[in-house]
């Protein structure tokens, strides 16, 4: 019961001292009314929370880690600002090597096959992780502190 307390209220921004993390948690990862120009053709809600992130970060790199969905793939032309983004796409199974440097190489990184997700979150200096348990996403830059927040996305 306190789990569920905790994610919670840090789900609304509760005990959230990163200016980005309340904002991301408050904004892109759980506000489903605001509509971007590309809804019309991302339809499932992992792909449209993709691209929310994707947008707010200016990400010109996301990697996706496990079992993608073709409309979490097609999500990459999307979120494209003049066409220069990419998505590295690393499929179920993969070793947590090949993981972690399609991870390092990207601002965004989603990961989809959770396995992987304790070894990716544990590479905390200038990171930020966001989990729900099913799905997680983490944020590089030089200047996080490195925080791993479980939250609900829904």
């Amino acid at each position: 019961m306190t789990d569920f307390l905790r994610r919670y209220r840090t789900s609304r921004g509760f005990g959230v001292h990163s200016p980005l993390a309340y904002e991301l948690i408050t904004g892109p990862l759980r506000d489903r009314r605001v509509a971007y120009y590309c809804f019309d053709s991302v339809v499932t809600p992992r792909a449209r929370r993709l691209v929310r992130l994707a947008a707010r970060l200016g990400a010109d790199s996301v990697a996706a880690l496990g079992h993608i969905d073709p409309d979490i793939a097609g999500a990459a032309a999307q979120f494209s600002h003049g066409g220069n983004s990419r998505l590295l796409v690393v499929g179920s199974g993969a070793d947590g090597g090949e993981a972690l440097r399609a991870s390092s190489e990207s601002l965004l990184t989603a990961v989809y096959d959770m396995s992987l997700w304790k070894e990716l979150s544990e590479q905390r200096e200038g990171t930020e992780a966001f989990t729900d348990g099913r799905e997680g996403f983490i944020v590089r830059r030089r200047d996080l502190p490195g925080t791993v927040y479980e939250i609900r996305f829904r």
